[in-house]
Formats: structure tokens, sequence, C-alpha cells
């Protein structure tokens, strides 16, 4: 498997008229996680630079993954994103005042939330390179940056705690 191959396939992809295929070509296929991560990498390495990272877990007991964003498809609230789907998230978006390097010992939550600056809305635009993205293996999904097309990020909340989200609501309105 050649990450730069499978990044210039799913790079071409990306573009308005590319012909979907049903599912990644065998010979590029990720078969690990480290697999996934150069394809990742290879790819930001076209479209880049890194711009924020998309992170999240099926459900609270899997094991988050996370996809990078190219800075290219990041726009600021009122913003438009072009995708061939018409899948979106809301989801809420954090920006980090401190850097948290690598280290032996697990960051504590404490020092996760201290080292965030502020949230914000963001709304994702899913594109996936895939006619068939549903029936997808989570490596090629991790591959293709977790099908991201987009995303529009709202205005900072600097006074934030975790307990606001425990009754937020979402309101999602497509005309």
């Amino acid at each position: 498997m050649s990450a730069e191959a499978a990044a210039r396939y799913l790079i071409g992809q990306r573009a308005p008229d590319a012909i979907l295929g049903d599912r990644l070509p065998e010979e590029l296929r990720p078969h690990s996680l480290q697999d996934a991560i150069a394809i990742q990498m290879a790819t930001m390495a076209v479209l880049g630079p890194i711009g924020g990272w998309k992170v999240g877990a099926a459900n609270v007991t899997a094991e988050p993954s996370a996809s990078p964003l190219a800075l290219s498809g990041i726009r600021q609230s009122p913003g438009t994103v072009h995708a061939r789907t018409r899948i979106a998230e809301c989801e809420i978006g954090f920006r980090f005042a401190k850097a948290l390097p690598p280290r032996d010992a697990p960051y504590t939550e404490v020092e996760v939330i201290d080292a965030i600056g502020s949230c914000q809305a963001t709304i994702e635009a899913v594109d996936p390179r895939f006619t068939n993205h549903g029936g997808l293996d989570p490596l090629t999904i991790l591959a293709d940056c977790g099908m991201h097309g987009g995303l529009v990020v709202g205005e900072p909340i600097a006074e934030w705690r975790p307990e606001m989200f425990r009754l937020l609501k979402v309101v999602s309105t497509v005309n």
C-alpha cells in the first residue's frame, strides 16, 4: 500500500466532476491505523496546511479517532461549503489557547479544559469520496479524513464550561 498513491486517488475523488466508485481500490486500502494516518498525512501534504482536527467516537465507549482538516476547507460563519452530498453535522469546535505537547502521562480532564481558549458552533459538510459510503470500513473512512468536506465555524465563546453542553439543543434547518 502506497500512502502517496492512495492520497492522490482520494484527492482526485474530491474534484466536482469525479466519477465516484463504491470503495477504495484494494491495492490502496489501509490495513492498519498507521496506514490510514500515513494516507491522511500524504493528503495534507498536498491539500494542507492543517487548520484543525476532526475528533470523535462512534459512542461513549468507542476509542476516538482524529482526522486532519485542511485550512483551505475551513470558513468563518457565514460561510459556504460546496459538497456533493447533503450531509451536515452540527458540532462544537474548540480552539486551544495552550499547547498540549506529547508526554508519557495522559493529560487530565482539568488540564485539557484549562488549555482550551474558546468553543464555537460548527457545521461540518460531510463529503465522502465514494458512492457506497455507508458500507466503508473504518480504516478507509479514517484515511479519507473522516469523509470531511468542509467546515463553517461560528463566533468563539470564551466563557464556557463543559456543563453547558449537557442540555444543549441544536436545531438544523435546511432550505
